[in-house]
């Protein structure tokens, strides 16, 4: 039954055991009569009933077949002959074969765990399947939630909610995967509550200015207004990165580590800020680069269209990593993501193909994707991803539905669809993409040399791209257009 109320909120590989017998079913038992009976007398004198033994059961069943009964009958005594000697004695039948049961598969028991913002929460909703099963809801208890799947396929779709400036803003991520993709314990979303940025940003020159960014809305101040006061952000720790340009050229940037929103932070460019280093593009096309912070802030860096640039390995910490992209006309765009200071792989060269189909109409709209991605130069493609939102709806609120599946789950196939949730218990309504409105969406696909770790935390919280390993933490990601589709 459906809740119109939203509330706020794999780790284990395990052997499949089968246990099967040799024969299909039990043989049937056989007997004989006893022994005739005998006297010493003459004439009339009648012998004894003989006394039959049944036969015995010659196999029990195995795999799953029950033994078949045995069907020995047993003869009835006859009387005594004139001649003295005895009927023949009549046997019972013999006992039927039992089947023992067949082989049967050991459930696997894993544990999802959920965090909103900093703290191990329950989430607003969250879903399992079992292989190709049916979606269950799952109930939750401090950020835990255990699931039992029978195989090694299954999918986990989960809801993540913020409310900045009044307004809803829902995410239903759904992830299919098999237990050979690494699927990571923990599922992530952003605080649900956000609260005001405020700082300073000093030492701009005249004509200058800087853009802040966080896990939030980004703002800007200038020389003449140096008060960051037109931001929000959720209420978790992060990072402030602003950049400073004057006019169109960009110039330099500093980081303010482990800002919590609420609080007031400053920066100061006075003695210089941080100089970005160019690196030289492997494919033609027009460039940007995007620094993402250990704290999950991503701000755009890109001081020219021409190159891409990446900060100093000294300015780098943990968990710091650059994206970079080149996009190759209106319709395509190509990511490299990456940790840390590594900038010797090239951007992906060609280009990504999929079809996006209405497959469901009316107030719980669903789509399938078919994505194809021939060419992955930095090994194989782990998922595909399709994105599809519905933005300001009735000027409040706005969804986005983000659905990865790996090539793992797929096996050998490249579609797949949004998961039909609408009917559980648990589910609100103004989650599900609505009939009748359109749906901006795009596809990727996402190649890995590590695991589906930081795709899974990419899907709930906000920010593309956490990597774990600098050293091999790439992922070359590929935008096929951003499109526009109306649902019946």
């Amino acid at each position: 039954m459906r809740s119109h109320i939203g509330t706020t909120s794999f780790l284990l590989l395990a052997s499949l055991l089968a246990a099967c017998g040799d024969d299909e079913s039990g043989s049937s038992g056989n007997s004989s009569g006893g022994a005739s009976g005998s006297t010493t007398e003459t004439s009339t004198t009648t012998g004894s009933q003989g006394t039959g033994t049944g036969g015995e059961a010659q196999s029990s069943g195995g795999g799953t077949t029950a033994g078949e009964g045995g069907t020995g009958a047993g003869g009835q005594g006859a009387g005594g002959a004139p001649d003295g000697s005895g009927g023949a004695g009549g046997g019972n039948g013999g006992a039927g074969g039992s089947g023992t049961g067949g082989g049967s598969v050991e459930p696997i028991e894993m544990t999802l765990r959920t965090r909103v913002g900093d703290s191990a929460s329950n989430v607003p909703f969250l879903a399992f399947q079992d292989g190709d099963g049916p979606w269950q809801a799952i109930e939750g208890l401090g950020g835990r939630y255990d699931v039992t799947r029978t195989g090694e396929r299954f999918g986990v779709a989960w809801v993540c909610e913020v409310a900045p400036y009044g307004r809803t803003f829902t995410t239903v991520a759904v992830v299919f995967a098999t237990s050979d993709d690494g699927f990571p314990g923990t599922l992530y979303c952003d605080a649900e509550d956000w609260q005001p940025i405020t700082g300073t940003v000093n030492g701009l020159g005249p004509d200058e200015d800087a853009s802040v960014y966080s896990k939030g809305i980004p703002g800007g101040v200038s020389s003449g207004a140096p008060q960051l006061t037109n931001s929000v952000g959720p209420t978790m720790l992060q990072d402030i990165v602003a950049v400073r340009s004057q006019g169109s050229q960009q110039i330099d940037l500093r980081i303010v580590r482990n800002y919590l929103p609420g609080g007031n932070f400053v920066v100061s460019f006075a003695s210089g800020g941080i100089v970005p280093e160019e690196v030289t593009p492997s494919v033609p096309g027009a460039y940007a680069s995007t620094l993402h912070t250990s704290g999950g802030t991503a701000a755009p860096f890109g001081f020219t269209s021409t190159s891409l640039w990446r900060l100093p390995a000294s300015q780098l910490q943990d968990g710091d990593m650059h994206e970079f992209r080149s996009a190759n006309g209106s319709a395509a765009h190509r990511y490299l993501s990456h940790a840390g200071n590594v900038v010797d792989l090239p951007l992906p060269e060609s280009l990504l193909t999929s079809q996006v189909d209405v497959v469901e109409s009316g107030p719980d709209a669903r789509f399938s994707a078919a994505v194809g991605y021939d060419s992955a130069p930095s090994g194989q493609v782990l998922a595909y991803h399709f994105s599809g939102g519905q933005f300001d709806v009735n000027d409040d609120a706005s969804r986005r539905w983000s659905v990865y599946a790996t090539e793992a789950w797929l096996d050998g196939g490249n579609t797949f669809e949004t998961p039909g949730l609408g009917d559980l218990d648990g589910w609100n309504d103004l989650w599900s993409l609505e009939g009748g409105l359109s749906v901006e969406y795009y596809t990727e696909a996402w190649t890995s040399t590590t695991d589906l770790g930081p795709i899974v935390r990419s899907a709930g919280d906000g920010n593309p791209r956490y990597l774990a390993d600098e050293d091999e933490g790439v992922h070359l990601i590929q935008l096929f257009g951003a499109y526009d589709i109306i649902v019946p």
